[in-house]
């Protein structure tokens, strides 16, 4: 009798271990948006410079480098041009890691801008909802980058 008492025992026992928590299967998580940053190029008067009558640099001379936390080192980071036909624009995009700090903004070689990420770990019972934001882009103490009549302006949504 006592072998059976301790076999019902272990057996509700492992019924309410494995049935607590939440049952994740019937979860509909977000799908998570990849890190990414877009923005344009553009002068004051909101024209794109890197595409159209206005263009002043080629896609080539457009470059993004991270500061390497671990060490401080620079790491040439990969963008991504996307060109929209209707208004004649192209906008930068790469992907933001928490590799790296701060995030720089080289034309033809001369930093101009440099860009500050967040990262915000929002992880339920079930589904991981953490994202990367934009937390401040510095223009101020980098070199500014100078054109000829006009003003630099960096335009992200």
């Amino acid at each position: 009798m006592q072998k059976y008492v301790s076999l019902l025992v272990l057996f509700v026992a492992t019924v309410l271990i494995t049935g607590c928590g939440k049952n994740c299967r019937d979860e509909n998580c977000p799908n998570l948006l990849p890190p990414g940053f877009l923005f344009r190029i553009q002068n004051s008067a909101g024209k794109d410079l890197l595409t159209g009558p206005f263009k002043q640099y080629d896609t080539s001379e457009v470059e993004i480098y991270g500061k390497r936390l671990t060490d401080g080192g620079e790491d040439l980071i990969r963008r991504r041009f996307n060109y929209n036909a209707s208004d004649e624009s192209m906008s930068v995009y790469f992907l933001a890691t928490t590799t790296y700090e701060p995030f720089y903004l080289k034309i033809k070689g001369v930093v101009t801008d440099s860009f500050y990420f967040g990262f915000r770990m929002n992880v339920t019972t079930c589904c991981d909802e953490s994202y990367y934001f934009l937390n401040r882009v510095n223009t101020n103490t980098i070199v500014p980058l100078a054109l000829p009549n006009t003003r630099y302006n960096l335009i992200h949504p």
